[in-house]
């Protein structure tokens, strides 16, 4: 938000003061838009739902992005979306981290192809139990980091929660120590969905499984989506610290809790939870970078030592807590079974490719055929460039490739975004307020929020300042488009007759 438009929010919310060159009009439309927030604790707060959002100033939404994003395992943006909207707003907050998102560098290097399905889904049936079926596998070799060359992964198949170690070698007694130190933790799962590979069926193994009475359950090796889930985590293992190494691959053993946590800590699309509330009786998870925010988000838990007292309610608040689980846990289970359909019915549906369209002195990105010859290929980035597009053709594209002319095909290139190092800015420009010249061009630069102080501004003849962003996605404004247009007889009619506007 505006620093200037957040202080004025301020003083009236709090001493309802208005700006020494307010003018009337602008003193209505101030408290009507004032209206939609609160002071808490002496922050500006976003009312929404049960939940009170902190709202944001502009030059505070880089560092926010920073660590829901790029410190976080560069989730895609639904899920860095999803974990900024629960806690803060700013205006057009939407548009600018899908913008941030998009053009991210590691993200744009590391985003992996899109791909027909060639086979029917066929998912395992749904368990509603915690830690009752897991998924297992390893990964690897990767390039080597202190001595580790490979990460053995368990996944929950309901709650989605995953467990990670670092091996050294996948032989027998190095991978009988991993799953020993993930029973250690979570206890022995009654079932374990793997492959085939002997590093899961060899004598040590067996013996893990007669001790801790787990019912090994293979997977095909002509059906391996029985244990895609493990697989898919694996991707998305390797995409986050392909993502938060940088240019030093060989420190991914340091980067490996923080990506694990960050994957628990994300809300799942099958059950609507994140793992960690599922795992944690549906207890949100407090990051690092609330710190100083937790006397506003948990204001009637005091924060000094021995503050606590002996509470005759405490059979009541476990019951309640109790039923709360439950109740949570059979609907992600329902969640789940839906989403599984759902999933089912599109994966099986025959996909056609996306193409995409270039031109000449486009700048793209090409898939790294070769990162898989070489050693540790598998945390390289699985695309380079940006480079030049010098000629268009059917199939293929020619581009410039450190001064030499390559040519790629269509399939194995995407456009370049360019890059995230800054927010885009909201600049002011002045148009003239006259709303019969309104058309889809000059609809573009109107905001939500500026529809609403259309009315006030044009009845009262002053001249309107309204703000746009540097960079505009036509898909998103399609909706603000669409309504503009539709109100202008409406406007019209309201400028002539001198009556209120309604934007309803």
């Amino acid at each position: 938000m505006d620093p200037t438009e957040y202080e004025s929010f301020v003083n009236y919310l709090q001493f309802n003061s208005y700006p020494l060159d307010a003018t009337k009009n602008e003193k209505r439309f101030l408290r009507k838009k004032a209206a939609k927030y609160a002071i808490n604790s002496n922050k500006l707060v976003k009312p929404s739902g049960n939940t009170l959002l902190i709202v944001i100033k502009a030059d505070q939404k880089l560092d926010i992005l920073k660590e829901v994003h790029d410190n976080a395992g560069h989730q895609c943006f639904r899920y860095s979306y999803r974990i900024t909207n629960e806690r803060y707003f700013w205006p057009g907050m939407y548009t600018e981290i899908r913008t941030y998102i998009q053009k991210c560098v590691p993200c744009q290097r590391n985003q992996p192809s899109l791909k027909a399905p060639t086979i029917p889904l066929q998912p395992l049936p749904v368990i509603t139990k915690v830690w009752f079926r897991v998924g297992m596998d390893l990964t690897g070799p990767l390039i080597e980091s202190e001595g580790y060359k490979y990460i053995l992964t368990f996944i929950d198949h309901f709650t989605k929660w995953i467990e990670t170690r670092p091996l050294k070698t996948k032989n027998a007694r190095d991978v009988a120590t991993g799953v020993f130190s993930i029973y250690c933790r979570q206890g022995a799962p009654v079932q374990i969905v793997t492959d085939n590979g002997r590093e899961f069926t060899n004598t040590i193994s067996k013996t893990l499984q007669e001790i801790h009475g787990c019912k090994l359950l293979f997977s095909a090796p002509y059906h391996p989506q029985t244990n895609g889930l493990v697989e898919s985590t694996h991707k998305a293992i390797k995409q986050s610290l392909k993502k938060s190494l940088s240019e030093k691959r060989d420190d991914w053993f340091h980067y490996l809790e923080q990506v694990t946590f960050s994957i628990n800590i994300r809300p799942r699309e099958t059950t609507k939870y994140s793992a960690f509330e599922l795992m944690h009786g549906c207890r949100k998870p407090r990051l690092p970078f609330e710190a100083e925010n937790l006397a506003f988000l948990y204001p009637d838990v005091s924060m000094e030592e021995n503050s606590l007292e002996d509470n005759d309610n405490d059979d009541e608040l476990l019951e309640f807590m109790k039923n709360e689980q439950e109740d949570s846990f059979q609907q992600a289970g329902k969640n789940l079974i839906n989403s599984k359909k759902i999933m089912k019915e599109q994966f099986d549906k025959k996909v056609n490719p996306i193409t995409q369209s270039f031109k000449v002195n486009d700048e793209v990105l090409i898939e790294n055929v070769f990162r898989m010859r070489s050693k540790g290929g598998k945390l390289q980035d699985k695309w380079i460039g940006p480079y030049p597009i010098t000629k268009v053709s059917t199939r293929t594209l020619q581009v410039c490739k450190n001064k030499a002319i390559t040519r790629v095909k269509r399939s194995k290139a995407k456009l370049w975004r360019g890059s995230s190092t800054t927010i885009s800015t909201r600049k002011s420009i002045k148009l003239n307020p006259l709303i019969s010249n309104l058309t889809e061009e000059n609809a573009q630069l109107f905001d939500e929020d500026e529809i609403l102080s259309i009315s006030s501004l044009f009845l009262a003849g002053e001249e309107v300042v309204f703000a746009t962003s540097e960079q505009e996605d036509s898909q998103s404004r399609r909706e603000i488009i669409d309504l503009l247009l539709s109100m202008k007889e409406h406007v019209i009619g309201s400028l002539q007759s001198n009556i209120p506007l309604s934007t309803t």
